[in-house]
């Protein structure tokens, strides 16, 4: 498996950094009202998962857990906050377990927290005929995204107007995918993987955001996940909380940037300041101010580093 650093990834601010992971069959752009309201106090960083959005769409990938983080670790620095939409939050979790050292806070928004496979392919089938036919993997999933395909540029610049309250770049990028890379996501990181027993391997405090009208993951299944670790907080709003309620989703980063200021703040007065000194310095490189860059349709994002 191939694992360049060649995921497109948009990036703003100047602070502590944020990675923003989006779910399945969107983009970056899904955290754009999120940004707005995070007054530039971080260095956002949001990425277009592997085939998805302006990121490569290698046929030959396996999509699974491992392939995604494999892209996304020499994409981001270490030392950040991670926030991550419905499959997005699955992986932000899953890289928090295997890499605890490289992040410093974690913010889970819709979490898919099916409890078996069987439960999570009845809940996706009942969203419509396609996620019924692409969950089934069949062969008639197969002929429907083929001449989706085909007609992808015209249904790019037609998509906005069919969906209504969503931004047309979100909309657009929606678009954005193959099969493979949208069936094998869906199979591999949504049906195959438990995220209860992610949760329960992580040491470090989690918070959920989960809208109480999701009908994607009923918010019943996110409440099992509640401990002394992981807090549950239940908002108004639907599975796509990114752009109904991004207040929720920016009240949350600003909650785990505080508490970690107030726990850098008690170490150092305690004495132990010294040993934090370097990664105060390290998860402040690398950011960029949105002054420098002078395409107002560009200036926020940047290609493969």
């Amino acid at each position: 498996m191939n694992a360049p650093n060649d995921l497109h990834v948009r990036q703003w601010g100047t602070g502590t950094p944020v990675v923003f992971l989006h779910g399945l069959g969107a983009s970056g752009r899904y955290w754009d009202e999120v940004r707005h309201l995070g007054n530039e106090s971080y260095t956002g960083l949001a990425v277009d998962l592997l085939g998805f959005g302006q990121s490569p769409k290698p046929p030959t990938e396996t999509y699974d857990i491992e392939c995604h983080l494999a892209h996304i670790m020499p994409a981001v620095p270490d030392g950040a906050v991670f926030v991550g939409h419905s499959a997005g939050a699955l992986l932000a979790l899953a890289l928090a377990v295997r890499f605890p050292e490289r992040v410093l806070g974690l913010v889970l928004c819709s979490l898919p927290a099916f409890p078996d496979a069987p439960t999570a392919r009845n809940e996706i089938a009942r969203l419509g005929i396609v996620a019924r036919l692409t969950v089934a993997r069949g062969r008639r999933a197969r002929v429907l995204c083929w001449i989706m395909c085909r007609l992808r540029l015209v249904g790019i610049a037609i998509a906005p107007i069919f969906a209504r309250g969503v931004p047309a770049a979100v909309a657009r990028d929606a678009l954005r995918h193959t099969y493979t890379s949208y069936s094998r996501t869906l199979q591999h990181v949504i049906v195959d993987h438990r995220a209860a027993s992610d949760l329960a391997a992580r040491a470090d405090p989690t918070l959920l955001v989960h809208g109480r009208d999701d009908e994607v993951v009923p918010v019943r299944y996110v409440e099992t996940l509640a401990s002394p670790r992981a807090r549950v907080v239940v908002v108004d709003g639907d599975h796509y909380l990114p752009i109904r309620n991004p207040s929720a989703c920016a009240t949350a980063i600003r909650d785990v940037l505080v508490a970690l200021d107030a726990h850098t703040e008690s170490v150092l007065l305690s004495g132990l300041g010294q040993d934090l000194r370097p990664l105060r310095r390290h998860i402040v490189v690398g950011t960029v101010r949105l002054d420098e860059v002078t395409d107002p349709d560009e200036r926020s994002e940047r290609g493969p580093r």
